[in-house]
């Protein structure tokens, strides 16, 4: 009797859930999903002078790869600790050719179109998430101008969510 009880509840649950597969997306039982460790960099990131945009870095990943652009005032002045004076209102922008991750951040290598050199900035996240400091290395500078100090960026809010490629 209790054979047929059973094989009566069996008929009694729809078929289609027993033939349903597990939802895309889902996390399957004693795997985890694979997040790349360059997620929390992509983004827009800005740093501000007297209220204004001078220097904008966007950062997108394509696969493991991240790429981007950083635009930034043309002439930056500097004052006596090496902070941000004034920033002209022309923009260059330079491409992100490589992107590599080490102890001290995301090191970026970056090039102006028409140019055969290229510069190299250490992108560093703080505690907050949604703020960093890049610095810039290994740059020629003019003499007597004083060593530049890491510049604050703020990510916009609107850019914290890789955009779906």
């Amino acid at each position: 009797m209790k054979r047929l009880l059973f094989a009566f509840a069996l008929l009694t649950v729809p078929l289609g859930a027993w033939c349903q597969a597990p939802a895309s997306g889902s996390a399957t039982p004693g795997k985890t999903q694979q997040v790349s460790p360059f997620t929390e960099y992509v983004g827009d990131w800005i740093s501000l002078l007297d209220g204004k945009v001078w220097l904008l870095l966007q950062i997108e990943l394509h696969g493991e790869k991240l790429t981007g652009w950083i635009t930034h005032s043309r002439d930056v002045e500097m004052n006596d600790e090496g902070g941000v004076r004034s920033a002209s209102e022309e923009k260059v922008k330079e491409a992100i050719t490589d992107a590599t991750l080490n102890p001290d951040g995301l090191l970026l290598t970056v090039k102006f179109a028409d140019a055969r050199t290229t510069d190299q900035y250490m992108m560093r996240l703080t505690a907050a998430g949604n703020e960093a400091e890049l610095k810039m290395l290994a740059m020629d500078m003019p003499p007597g101008m004083p060593k530049p100090k890491p510049w604050t960026l703020m990510k916009f809010p609107a850019s914290s969510e890789p955009a779906p490629h």
